[in-house]
């Protein structure tokens, strides 16, 4: 059983919200039309894996406390775990006398997606996007259903550092991320947020993909100085083979 301390606690209420990530106030319940306790499991688990923690309001952030499966919190792991076939830690934490329960998710298994087992139809096989949901599609089912084959992308490039990066080129990729999305509010992002989001940064370091996108001249010759750049061309956006190359 995990059992987090205060200064844990206290490191994630300070941090950043990110794919990673979800607080939830929740005060007495938390299923509703945004999405439900399966769906978030499942979102955070086709991603890197997470916490949701309930009994933090997220603006501005402050631990309110939950009586959300009060007396009954140890049943949700088996609840889970029948609906969506995923471990899932549930976890009761108190902080100045206030009640939270802390989800501790894992990394869905590889080369497997988490199927929701929620109530309603609104996802299927539900991701973050930002700080919501969203039905997966197609380019993450293909990294998922392909992660048996090694991608050096997502690799850590060694002694990479933020001042490796161009943060014009990422300021580019961030405002197409938007458009792309229909989110303005990413706009507010900045290249800590952008990268960790788009999964291009984790603690361990920043990734090649990163690199690739938006490092700079210097930085892309001196780790991947055999690099080259191939442009092809689909009809439609979901179109696997190119027509030009």
């Amino acid at each position: 059983m995990i059992k987090t301390t205060r200064d844990q606690f206290n490191i994630w209420l300070h941090g950043i919200e990110d794919i990673d990530f979800e607080f939830k106030w929740a005060s007495a319940n938390f299923d509703s039309s945004r999405g439900s306790i399966l769906d978030y499991c499942a979102a955070i688990a086709n991603g890197n894996g997470g916490k949701l923690i309930l009994g933090v309001q997220e603006k501005p952030r402050e631990v309110k406390g939950t009586t959300y499966a009060q007396g009954t919190h140890p049943k949700l792991s088996h609840k889970i775990w029948e609906a969506i076939r995923l471990h899932v830690d549930v976890e009761e934490f108190f902080y100045d006398g206030k009640r939270t329960l802390i989800f501790h998710i894992p990394k869905h298994p590889p080369a497997t997606r988490i199927k929701s087992g929620g109530k309603s139809d609104k996802f299927m096989y539900p991701i973050r996007q930002g700080e919501s949901l969203a039905e997966m599609g197609d380019q993450k089912t293909r990294e998922i259903l392909n992660e048996n084959n090694p991608d050096f992308t997502a690799d850590i490039v060694p002694s990479l550092s933020l001042n490796d990066l161009s943060f014009s080129a990422i300021e580019i990729l961030n405002k197409k991320w938007a458009r792309e999305s229909q989110r303005t509010d990413y706009l507010s992002f900045d290249a800590e947020k952008t990268l960790r989001n788009l999964g291009l940064r984790t603690d361990a370091g920043i990734t090649y993909a990163a690199l690739l996108l938006v490092g700079k001249a210097e930085a892309i010759r001196k780790h991947l100085p055999d690099a080259e750049i191939i442009f092809e061309w689909r009809n439609t956006p979901k179109q696997t083979h190119y027509e030009f190359r």
